[in-house]
């Protein structure tokens, strides 16, 4: 941000955009990730953009019950990502 103060930049390895085309009544993305990102972090910040996209579902709708099953959907996720990368450290 502009008014940030000069050493609070930092490093960013990941940036997913996502806008709205009324027109063409679709989502158009941008997804973009440096080499250097994990797949630990990628799983993390996925997990992370998930529940954000929840809570922002509902603040714009109000629909408590869909923005409950999209953050619950993420916490399952999250916890087969958790069981997954227990069983690569087991091998």
């Amino acid at each position: 941000a502009t008014d940030a103060p000069p050493d609070a930049n930092k490093e960013t390895r990941a940036v997913l955009l996502a806008l709205w085309d009324a027109k063409a009544n679709c989502g158009l993305s941008i997804d973009l990730w440096t080499k250097e990102m994990t797949v630990q972090e990628m799983n993390l910040f996925y997990f992370q953009t998930m529940l954000s996209m929840s809570e922002s579902f509902m603040r714009s709708t109000q629909q408590k019950e869909l923005a409950d099953e999209i953050s619950g959907f993420a916490k399952q996720w999250i916890e087969k990502v958790k069981q997954k990368e227990k069983q690569q450290v087991s091998k």
